[in-house]
Order: C-alpha cells, then structure tokens, then sequence
C-alpha cells in the first residue's frame, strides 16, 4: 500500500505477528457477555436492552375497540344502505351499555365499543339529525374494529429478550400494565490515559471515546490520567469497571507502558491485531475484567475503538456486535489500494455519483475522518478494489 492510500499508517507495529483480526474478536467474544438485569422505569428504558422477554397477562386489547372515528352499530342493521336509499338509526347518547339493534352510538378511534355493536361506521357514511343517524352506507361485522387479542394474545411474548427498546416499545410496555421493566444493566467503562497520551491536542481521544462509549450504551465511570507505569498499575487494577480502556502507550516503542503494565499487573493476551490503523491494539485482562489498550493518536482510537472495544461495550450492554452503522452501496469513483495481510479502514466521501476515497498522507490524520461520510473495510487478503467496484460503505452517524 503506497503512502497516498487511504488509511495509510506511518509507524512501527508491535513486535511479532499481528494477530489475525478474527482471532481478536473471537477472545473478545469469549470474554464479554451482556450483565445482570436491573429494574427501571419504563419512562427511563429507551435505548436500553430488555433482559428478559415480556409476556401479556391478558388480551390485548381486551376488548374490541373502534378502528376509526365514527359510529358503533350493529352491522347488519345496515345492511342495503346506501347514498340514495339511506337508512335511519336512533342516534344514543354515550356510554357502554348494550345497544340495541336500532340504536347507533358516536365513538373515537381507539375507544371501547358498547356490547352488541360489532361494526363502526365511518364519520363520512353518515350523518345526524338531532336524535337520528342517517347512514348512507353499510359495514360487515368486524369492519373498522380491532378484535379483542389483536395486538396479543394472553401469554404471548410481546417483546422478545435481547431488544433494544424503541419510543414505541415503551407505548406497548405500558399497555401490558408494566410500570417497570428488567434491563441489561449498563456497562461501567473506565477510559484511562497513558502517560504522555493526554497531553497533545487537549485529550481529543479521551474526549472521542467518552462519546462512543455512551453511543454503545455503557457509562463512562471515570476518565483517569496516569502520569506515569506505577499510576497506570493502579488505575487498571481499582474496582468499580466492567472494562477498562486504556488509550496511548499500546505499542512498544521507549515511551510505550501500557502493555508492560497490563502484563504486571495481569496479562497481556494479545498485543498486535491486523488492522489498519489501529494495529498496536492490546487485549487482556486485569483484576478480573477485560482491559483493552487503544493507540493514542485519535484516528488510529477511533478505529481500534470500533473494531473491538465498541463491540465490546454493546456485548456487556446486552447487544450483539454489528456496527451502529447504516450501510449504504456505493461505486468506487477511483481505485482503493490496500496492503495485503491487514484490515483496512478507508474513509471515503459520498456524492450523487458514488464514493470517493480520501488520499491520507498520513493515516493518523482524523481529519480523514472528519471530512468523510463513512467508510469501507477492505478484507485482510485483499489488495483494494478497482475504480467502479460497488461496495458497502458504513455511515457515520
């Protein structure tokens, strides 16, 4: 891969083989796995991840409702009606008592019908004169009702364990009866600076990651700044994390400590993966819980970030491991060349024509990043693609 190649990264990689990306996520899957329950609001549960199905204790709804404006009528009380042989019912004031087989009564989409009725005229099909309905057309029994058990059935699985909640999951939470729901309990993250690594450009990776780490659905439950391998020891080893980020130091050059304090103070399992940029990534274990070391220049975090550390989170969050990324195709309008035996990250602009690669002198520019729309993986055999190859570019959000 030439150095004008999008996601080109000057730099030494760690010593030794990098190890396979598909090795990476496979220890990350093996050592991640979505936490306890908890129990919260249901008003606070958007976003969250329902640790167990929920099940309706009764029809819903249990009773037949209107399907729409209009009046509820015993449909074949209007059989023949029509716009010139119009038929006349008594028009009833509110209320859910039995109605009988002449009698008409105005309801609101959504409303309990009154027994016996078993159709609902639409507003438009007829028309009230003082204590009579004219009705002008005629409904079949069922027409315009919901059933009773039409959005469930009692002991149905409403919401199935493992799902993300959305607005209106909330709405059918509450029409279960529910006014608290079991939750994947948020993943406690701890975000910690190698010595040196915050120093340069205000902490822009600390500040990234904090963002991601809320974006995955875990809590950032502290940002520490080790001044130096004694500090980072005790940062990695404190309780209170369900994972550790450590960013900076993850390679192996004179001012590099954090693979030699992970190695310390637990164990260094993997230090190199295959990707790029991101490659000096680290991956072990300290005081019980996963501990990830991401390169300190932002460009490089971010990558790291999304291919394992992101996954991570979302794994201990309760959900699965895609990206949070829409996926769009989009043809290549000039060629991508790739280095063989890495995975690579190549920004790419989209316009009406198709996607741009962005030429990166250096691929530890984030500006890459942020003048691009998304971005394409290029396989870690694969020597790029040709300009008008379709591929899949993932949008940044």
């Amino acid at each position: 891969m030439s150095p004008e190649a999008p996601g080109f990264c000057h730099g030494a990689p760690p010593r030794g083989t990098p190890a396979a990306p598909e090795q990476a996520l496979e220890w990350l899957d093996a050592t991640t796995a979505a936490l306890a329950g908890e129990d919260v609001a249901v008003a606070a549960a958007h976003g969250r991840v329902l640790a167990r199905p929920v099940h309706a204790d009764v029809p819903l709804p249990a009773t037949a409702l209107a399907g729409c404006n209009g009046y509820a009528v015993h449909a074949r009380a209007t059989t023949g009606a029509g716009s010139y042989s119009p038929l006349r019912l008594r028009l009833r004031a509110g209320g859910r008592a039995a109605l009988a087989v002449d009698e008409a009564v105005a309801v609101a989409s959504g409303v309990p019908l009154p027994e016996g009725s078993d159709g609902v005229l639409p507003r438009d099909e007829a028309e009230a004169f003082g204590p009579a309905l004219e009705v002008y057309g005629a409904v079949a029994a069922g027409e315009h009702v919901v059933a009773p058990g039409a959005e469930a059935a009692a002991g149905d699985a409403v919401l199935v364990a493992g799902r993300r909640l959305r607005a209106h999951d909330l709405s059918q939470l509450v029409a279960v009866g529910l006014e608290a729901v079991t939750v994947v309990r948020r993943p406690r993250v701890r975000l910690v600076a190698a010595p040196g690594s915050a120093l340069a450009a205000g902490d822009a990776a600390g500040v990234m990651l904090e963002v991601l780490v809320g974006r995955d659905g875990g809590l950032v439950e502290g940002r520490g700044f080790a001044t130096d391998g004694a500090a980072l020891d005790g940062l990695m080893a404190a309780p209170g994390a369900d994972l550790t980020l450590v960013y900076g130091g993850s390679g192996d050059g004179d001012g590099d400590f954090a693979g030699a304090a992970l190695g310390r103070g637990g164990a260094l399992e993997i230090h190199g993966v295959a990707i790029n940029p991101g490659e000096t990534v680290g991956l072990g274990r300290c005081a019980g819980r996963p501990v990830m070391l991401l390169p300190g220049a932002p460009l490089a975090c971010l990558c790291a970030y999304e291919f394992l550390a992101g996954r991570a989170v979302r794994r201990l969050a309760g959900g699965g491991g895609d990206w949070p990324y829409a996926v769009r195709r989009a043809t290549l309008r000039r060629k991508v060349a790739s280095r063989l035996g890495r995975l690579e990250f190549c920004r790419v602009r989209l316009e009406e024509d198709g996607a741009i690669p962005l030429a990166v002198s250096d691929g530890r520019l984030l500006a890459s990043a942020v003048a691009a729309e998304g971005f394409v993986v290029i396989p870690l055999h694969s020597e790029g693609y040709p300009e008008g190859t379709e591929v899949r570019v993932h949008v940044y959000q």
